[in-house]
């Protein structure tokens, strides 16, 4: 009678333990397995290692024979459960599987044979199925891709496939787009120099240069208590009549010129008269020109977060080169890009903030070289940075400056050709301009499903200038 009740009392245990356990159906995404644990032990079996685990986890465990004979030296700290044990099963090539409340380890053909592997089909809506394969190598080797279809074709049992479904689920999603609108300016500071007398601008106005008589344009007084020169024209000789009013030449001396007055020779006083009544038209002249900005180009362009977008506005230069090999000349067609190139990457952040990578070039021929004088020398200048910034606050690079001098020579045909005495004959324009590149880059996060149109590209637009 007594073992009768004993028997009962440990039939009534194992089904209220059964049942404790059917309720409690494990995943490795459970909490048991998401305990911190520090785990050190030096060549002990796999089966010793997998009781700890099991242990701790508060997990059922059923080892096959072929955790017994293998053995590793295994040291964690502040590991998850999972982790460690997925670390301890890739290092012995077994296997393992979550069957409701407990967990079976072995090799990985008694796994496909006991367990079954399942061919399972993923219709990819957003992501590369490329891309996607090379993210899963490492969780499985049995998977194809359909490039038709853009889906996932693998085999795997279900613990694996309820990973990789969890992967894709988070990976499969619509990318958000970014849009840019760049403004690449270039400031620029002229320096010019102006010397020699401009014989184009007298081209308005007659001048003759002759022998004779002086004739009398006016006369030069000093007053004795300033010391001050004013010259006084007579009335049928004043130039400025024609511009409207009766001037005195006062108006433009107030001292003396050095060297002229009414002693010079009558041919160079005529055409120095003449050239005071243009009001400064010409002779030596030395002018800065003011700063001035052109916008080389406003390009607005959108992209995929985390995909690089490209814009290139110039020209591809061909030019060839001669090679000779083995003793024979060829000739190969090289191409080089000049103008304006742009690359942008982003990447949004959780916070919305966007880390933009920059990288910018700004080319133009300068001058050609070789042989022939057909193969480009090219002036760059190149920035390249990574950046974080919010939604619609402007990027602004700046900093890359570029000098060039040139210089423009106007001469009198002929007479401007004669040695030493053709500089009188020409005019000399030295133009020292440095320029400054700035770029200036504002992005915007679109929102999900936004197209990019002609017509929300002018509202984004006012939303950058009111912010």
């Amino acid at each position: 009678m007594k073992k009768l009740m004993f028997f009962v009392m440990v039939l009534v245990l194992s089904v209220l333990s059964l049942s404790a356990a059917q309720d409690r159906v494990l995943d490795t995404t459970s909490e048991n397995f998401k305990t911190i644990i520090s785990l050190s032990g030096e060549d002990i079996t796999v089966s010793q290692a997998l009781t700890l685990l099991a242990d701790k986890a508060d997990v059922n465990l059923i080892q096959g024979e072929e955790t017994k004979n293998k053995r590793i030296t295994a040291d964690f700290s502040d590991i998850t459960i999972k982790d460690a044990l997925d670390l301890v099963i890739r290092a012995t090539d077994l296997s393992y599987q979550v069957l409701d409340n407990a967990i079976l380890v072995t090799s990985p053909e008694k796994i496909d044979r006991h367990i079954g592997l399942s061919t399972l089909v993923y219709d990819l809506q957003y992501a590369r199925a490329e891309k996607v394969k090379a993210m899963l190598s490492d969780i499985t080797k049995q998977i194809q891709v359909d490039e038709v279809g853009n889906r996932l074709i693998y085999k795997a049992d279900p613990k694996i496939a309820k990973e990789i479904e969890r992967i894709l689920a988070r990976v499969d999603r619509p990318a958000q787009q970014v849009l840019f609108k760049a403004k690449i300016l270039e400031v620029g500071y002229n320096n010019q120099g102006r010397y020699g007398i401009d014989w184009g601008k007298l081209s308005n106005y007659s001048t003759t240069i002759k022998e004779g008589a002086f004739q009398d344009w006016g006369t030069w007084e000093q007053d004795e208590e300033t010391g001050k020169w004013t010259f006084t024209y007579s009335a049928d000789a004043n130039p400025f009549r024609n511009l409207g009013g009766d001037k005195s030449g006062s108006d433009f001396f107030e001292s003396r010129p050095n060297g002229w007055g009414s002693e010079t020779t009558s041919a160079f006083n005529n055409v120095w008269h003449r050239v005071i009544g243009q009001e400064y038209l010409l002779s030596l002249d030395f002018k800065m020109a003011d700063a001035d900005a052109t916008v080389l180009a406003e390009p607005r362009i959108g992209t995929l977060n985390n995909s690089e977008a490209y814009v290139h506005v110039g020209d591809i230069i061909p030019y060839t080169v001669t090679k000779v090999v083995e003793g024979t000349k060829k000739q190969d067609i090289q191409k080089e890009k000049v103008g304006i190139k742009l690359k942008i990457k982003p990447i949004i952040n959780e916070e919305n903030d966007i880390t933009v990578a920059v990288e910018t070039e700004v080319s133009s021929i300068f001058d050609w070289r070789g042989p022939n004088n057909d193969i480009p020398w090219i002036k760059t200048r190149n920035a390249k940075t990574n950046i974080r910034v919010r939604d619609g606050q402007t990027i602004e690079i700046g900093g890359m400056l570029m000098e060039d001098e040139t210089i423009t020579v106007n001469k009198l045909p002929l007479l401007g050709q004669i040695p030493y005495l053709g500089y009188l004959f020409q005019h000399h324009v030295r133009t020292k301009k440095k320029t400054e590149l700035i770029i200036q880059i504002t992005p915007h996060i679109l929102i999900d499903g936004e197209v990019i149109t002609e017509d929300n590209l002018d509202l984004i637009e006012e939303e950058f200038i009111e912010e």
